[in-house]
C-alpha cells in the first residue's frame, strides 16, 4: 500500500472511530499490510526539540523514522549527540527475500554519524528505523549462527536489533533474551539456524541507558499471525524489534514496530507462511 493511501485510510479511520469502541478494532484493521506513513530521510530533532521543551527524564524522546531500500545510498540519521546527550539508532522493521549471506541490513557508526544501509543479491530488502536520546550506549555486539552470548548489560539497560543477514528460513531466527529470574540477571544476544545452510547467519545489537539512568521493561509481545498486535502508548515510551524469526523468503516477507496515532503495535508477515517477531517496550 502507498504511504499517501495508507496515511489517508488512518486518518479517516481516526475521525470515525475516534469517540467509539471499536477504535482497536478498526486500527488493526488498517494496519494489515501498510507500512509507516513515510518520513522525512533526513536528520530528524524530536530528542533535542522534545529535550529543550522540558521533557521529564522519566521519558525517551525518539525520531522519526528514517528508510532504506535495496538500491538505495545508506541513509543518513544524524549524528550521535549533541551537547552532552547522547544519541543511539535501533531497526524498526526489516524486510525482503534473506535468502543468503548476500542479504543484510544494518544500522553503523562512520565516525560521529549514524546511517542505515544494507546490501541484497535478491529482491525486496529494506529496512527502517528510529534514533533515541539516551544517557550511554554499548558498543554492537555481532553474533553468528549458533552462537548465544551474555552481554555485560542487566534490566537497568534496554537491548535493540541493530543489523542482521544472511539466510532466514523457516525455523531460522535471530534475537535478544531479556533479563529474567529463569534466564540470568543480563540480556543474551543470540542466532539460531533451523537449517544446514543457516551458517551464514548473523545478528548485531546494542544496549542503552534512558537518561534517567535506568529502563524499565514495560511490554513483551509476539506476533505469530493475524491482526497487528497493541504494544504500548507511545508517549515518551519506546518499543524496538527483539526477535526476528523466519520464513523470510519472499519480497514481501516483513517485522515491523509501528507508531500509529498515539500508539505502537507490532505486525510481520509473507505472502506464504509467515514470518513472525517479538518486539519490546520500555520507558525511563
Amino acid at each position: 500500500m502507498q504511504a499517501w493511501a495508507t496515511s489517508t485510510l488512518l486518518t479517516r479511520v481516526a475521525r470515525f472511530a475516534s469517540s467509539t469502541r471499536l477504535f482497536p478494532l478498526l486500527t488493526a484493521a488498517a494496519l494489515a499490510g501498510c507500512s509507516e506513513p513515510t518520513a522525512p530521510r533526513t536528520a530528524s530533532t524530536d530528542e533535542q526539540a522534545a529535550l529543550s521543551a522540558g521533557a521529564s527524564a522519566q521519558l525517551i524522546p525518539y525520531s522519526n523514522v528514517y528508510y532504506w531500500s535495496q538500491g538505495d545510498p545508506p541513509t543518513y540519521m544524524g549524528a550521535n549527540g549533541t551537547f552532552g546527550i547522547k544519541r543511539v539508532c535501533y531497526l524498526t522493521r526489516v524486510s525482503g527475500r534473506f535468502t543468503s549471506y548476500n542479504e543484510s541490513v544494518r544500522i553503523y557508526l562512520v565516525g560521529k554519524d549514524w546511517y542505515l544501509s544494507g546490501s541484497s543479491g535478491t529482491a525486496g530488502i529494506g529496512a527502517a528505523a528510529r534514533c533515541m536520546a539516551v544517557l550511554d550506549y554499548s558498543q554492537e555486539y555481532m553474533r553468528l549462527s549458533e552462537q548465544t552470548t551474555m552481554l555485560n548489560q542487566g534490566n537497568t539497560w534496554m537491548c535493540f536489533l541493530t543489523g542482521l543477514g544472511g539466510q532466514l528460513s523457516d525455523g531460522d531466527m535471530v534475537g535478544l533474551t531479556a533479563p529474567t529470574p529463569g534466564f540470568g540477571p543480563k540480556w543474551h544476544v543470540w542466532a539460531v539456524g533451523a537449517t544446514g545452510s543457516s551458517n551464514d547467519l548473523w545478528v548485531g545489537a546494542r544496549c542503552a541507558r534512558p537518561l534517567d539512568g535506568g529502563a524499565k521493561i514495560i511490554v513483551t509481545n509476539g506476533w505469530y499471525g493475524g491482526a497487528p498486535v497493541p504494544l504500548t502508548s507511545s508517549d515518551g515510551r519506546v518499543c524496538v524489534l527483539r526477535v526476528v524469526h523466519g520464513p523470510f523468503d519472499s519480497s514481501a516477507a516483513y517485522a515491523h514496530v509501528l507508531k500509529v496515532f498515539n500508539d505502537w503495535w507490532l505486525s510481520a508477515g509473507n505472502t506464504g507462511e509467515g514470518a513472525s517477531a517479538y518486539a519490546g517496550c520500555f520507558s525511563g
